[in-house]
């Protein structure tokens, strides 16, 4: 007869809370959520990242950088001809419409030239050495590389 009575308490007792962790609703007492609860990503999960930091060549690519089209148009490489430099013209990098390029390096003019190719956005210059230098093209003014970032000029 007891073991009746405690199996009745403890029925009674789960079907008040659910069956489960939580607690009823009546009896004012919380719990840690467990990890089931939180399987729904929140805000934080999906937060974009801050574009106060865009200059950061550790950044990926995104369109429309430097108010450029927000389209999803890819850039030929006749567009990108030109002179591009960093801040300090410690890299300066004159490209061609024909896809070729020359660029000074810390001071020394014409350091290395050769070929670049643009696919979408993925930048590569092949120098005549058979070095390569791969970046990506932020927007319409950004040629962003490991850690520099060269502006149109």
């Amino acid at each position: 007869m007891v073991a009746v009575v405690a199996l009745v308490i403890i029925g009674t007792v789960l079907l008040t809370r659910g069956g489960d962790d939580t607690p009823a609703a009546s009896d004012g007492a919380t719990s840690a959520p467990t990890s089931e609860a939180s399987a729904t990503p929140t805000e934080d999960d999906t937060a974009v990242p801050d574009e106060s930091d865009a200059t950061q060549p550790t950044e990926t690519a995104s369109p429309g950088d430097d108010g450029a089209s927000t389209g999803t148009e890819d850039p030929d490489v006749a567009s990108l001809a030109g002179t591009w430099a960093t801040d300090d013209n410690f890299w300066v990098l004159r490209l061609t419409a024909a896809g070729t390029f020359v660029e000074d390096y810390d001071g020394v003019e014409e350091y290395r030239s050769g070929d670049f190719t643009l696919d979408g956005r993925d930048f590569t210059l092949v120098g005549g050495d058979g070095n390569e230098t791969s970046g990506v093209l932020r927007g319409k003014n950004r040629l962003v590389f490991d850690d520099q970032v060269l502006v149109r000029q």
